[in-house]
């Protein structure tokens, strides 16, 4: 399988440049791994691991079709067989108008320029009520979240217990 992986890999920037599709999208090759340590031997299998991140799932969609795509006519052009598997597979984070809205309004929020990245699993909440997503804010100079160095700062706890009772209506 190494020429069809090396071929791959080799693709992918060009293949899934953010150009070729409309709003953001980004691939990103998290690993690979193909044969074991026996010299004097050939690789019998290979994997690839790959994240993919769209603004949309038609977008998302449409990078994981055209990475499969190609996958798999490498792989027969080699003569290899080809399976795919998905995980963590997280739907686009789109927010209700209204319930948006309410949050601008009532936490005197701003709308961000660019949508926050780190909001994957709140797509699945709003795939079953309308809501919206939003960010309390710890500051420009606080580490950023998912990081070793980020802490979450005690001082939010009132503002953010504040913000939920205005919402709820409390």
């Amino acid at each position: 399988p190494a020429p069809a992986l090396g071929a791959l890999l080799y693709g992918l920037p060009e293949l899934t440049a953010p150009e070729r599709f409309a709003g953001f999208t980004l691939c990103t090759a998290v690993g690979c791994r193909m044969g074991q340590k026996a010299f004097g031997s050939a690789a019998a299998d290979a994997e690839l691991w790959l994240t993919l991140r769209a603004d949309t799932d038609d977008g998302l969609s449409a990078l994981h079709t055209a990475i499969l795509r190609r996958a798999r006519s490498l792989a027969a052009a080699q003569k290899l067989s080809f399976s795919a598997t998905v995980q963590d597979d997280f739907p686009a984070t789109v927010n209700d108008a209204a319930a948006a809205a309410r949050v601008l309004a009532l936490c005197w929020g701003q709308p961000l320029a660019a949508p926050m990245r780190w909001s994957e699993d709140f797509g699945w909440y709003l795939r079953q009520c309308r809501g919206a997503f939003f960010g309390i804010g710890a500051g420009e100079h606080c580490p950023a979240l998912h990081t070793a160095a980020y802490q979450y700062p005690d001082a939010l706890l009132a503002p953010t217990a504040a913000a939920f009772r205005r919402l709820i209506g409390g």
